[in-house]
């Protein structure tokens, strides 16, 4: 990951925040909030450090059970004590999700579109290791950010076709994360994201169109019928994704799928279905 923008995320476990720390890196997140009650206790300190290193930053919150606080709650304590501390355009604003929390994908998705609707300039992130992102199907419009510690990223974050941070190890007691590119690349999609509409929900389907597309076969992985894995293949090479028509649903043809699923805010699950193949014909 030499080419890569490079970073590190921090709570009150580490000490705050030094120049020392940040020299040399492209981005830090800082741990802000847990719940609707606890903020970290080196945020402010830490966030005024970032900016002061002229560095990209981001904060991010830990989801807790909505049995204590829903989502909205949760969105609104967050946003409050970032902003209290200066939240400006371009500052990522993240979401963790981890397993033994309890959270729904629902709580998960409330989350981040309230942020997103708060805070329009502020690219959102949703920060989870790959078991839990497995149940985030409804969240894949925003982009994810993946524990994965290894020298080598994850091939497959299903359901998200890619991701956009990688935490990668804790080598010297802290947490170290890559971009997905450079920083001159990390900057652009910062510009890109803010100001952006929020993702759409799953797609309806009017129930002419449903009975229509029931008439369709599912093409998926795997799958024997050459000539459907071959529609499927051109539609998305239309889309603009370099692919092989060659009939054989493989690795690179499922990816494309799940980029078209992602893009039009439907399940990210590489089945070509009743609601897919309305995305990919354009009707």
């Amino acid at each position: 990951m030499t080419a890569s923008a490079q970073g590190i995320d921090v709570s009150a476990y580490q000490p705050p925040l030094t120049p020392a720390a940040l020299e040399g890196l492209d981005f830090a997140f800082c741990k802000a909030t847990n719940g609707d009650q606890l903020a970290d206790a080196n945020f402010a300190r830490n966030w005024a450090a970032v900016k002061a290193a002229g560095i990209r930053r981001g904060a991010y919150h830990e989801l807790v059970s909505p049995a204590a606080a829903s989502g909205l709650v949760q969105a609104r304590y967050f946003l409050a004590t970032v902003i209290a501390e200066g939240l400006e355009a371009g500052d990522m604003l993240a979401v963790v999700v981890s397993d033994y929390q309890g959270v729904t994908d629902s709580e998960v998705k409330a989350f981040c579109d309230s942020v997103h609707a708060a805070a329009p300039a502020s690219p959102v992130l949703v920060y989870s290791d790959l078991t839990v992102a497995k149940a985030l199907t409804s969240c894949t419009g925003y982009d994810l950010w993946v524990a994965w510690p290894s020298a080598t990223a994850p091939a497959l974050v299903a359901p998200w076709g890619t991701w956009r941070f990688w935490q990668w190890g804790s080598p010297g007691n802290l947490d170290h994360d890559a971009f997905n590119g450079t920083r001159a690349e990390l900057d652009a999609w910062i510009a890109g994201r803010a100001g952006k509409p929020a993702p759409a929900g799953p797609r309806p389907v009017p129930d002419w169109q449903e009975a229509m597309m029931q008439q369709l076969p599912e093409v998926t992985a795997g799958s024997a019928d050459a000539a459907a894995v071959r529609t499927v293949q051109g539609l998305c090479v239309a889309r603009g994704h370099l692919i092989a028509v060659d009939g054989s649903y493989g690795p690179q043809t499922e990816l494309a799928v799940r980029n078209v699923q992602s893009g039009a805010g439907i399940g990210v699950d590489g089945v070509v279905g009743p609601v897919t193949w309305p995305v990919l014909l354009g009707v």
